[in-house]
């Protein structure tokens, strides 16, 4: 027996109607373009209530701050605030989503900006680059303990998925690249000559 078994008829004909969009979107039958709202603040860190004493927070951000059960709450309020929507989107429930985590198992410094959170890598070269030199189990374990309650929260209302994570070539700038890696000179330059523009080479 399925989760889904267990839904009421009104909302898994609801599921079953998304379903119909996304597979004619992804087999490109589709009349109209799929749509989605996000229902609060711009900022996602902001959208949750139990992030609000962190966000102000001017010390780096530790993995203890971040209380998993005072979260509880938020995702299940999102989650009816997206049921409560006529729109073509699923909720999905992921781990903290302002926390830069993949940065911050890699040893990053994470700090808030009053709407959101950034990583500040150690800086250092890249040569001999060891997973384990500044691996921060705290991190991992508390991003699985986001996973578990959520997990548990979401049972017969919403996936569980991950957010926004890292590639390889992003992993090694944050945790090495300390400082901008465009100047303003450098953009203009590059954008003159791929013009042909002479007035912008000679001023970049």
């Amino acid at each position: 027996m399925t989760f889904a078994s267990r839904w009421p008829t009104k909302k898994l004909m609801a599921v079953e109607k998304k379903l119909r969009r996304h597979r004619d979107f992804w087999d490109r039958t589709n009349r109209e373009p799929l749509l989605g709202f996000t229902i609060g603040d711009y900022f996602v860190s902001r959208r949750f209530r139990a992030a609000s004493q962190i966000l102000a927070t001017k010390d780096p951000i530790g993995p203890e701050m971040l209380r998993v059960d005072e979260f509880r709450e938020d995702y299940l309020r999102m989650h009816e605030e997206t049921e409560s929507v006529e729109q073509d989107i699923f909720f999905t429930g992921t781990p903290f989503t302002g926390i830069p985590w993949m940065e911050a198992m890699l040893g990053c410094e994470v700090y808030a900006t009053g709407h959101s959170f950034v990583a500040q890598g150690p800086g250092g070269q890249a040569e001999g680059l060891s997973p384990e030199a500044r691996f921060c189990q705290p991190w991992l374990d508390r991003y699985l303990e986001f996973t578990r309650m959520l997990t548990e929260v979401g049972e017969d209302r919403f996936p569980v998925g991950q957010p926004i994570m890292r590639g390889p070539t992003d992993i090694v700038g944050s945790r090495f690249v300390t400082c901008r890696l465009f100047s303003l000179k450098g953009i203009v330059s590059a954008w003159a000559h791929t013009h042909g523009d002479e007035k912008w080479q000679k001023s970049a």
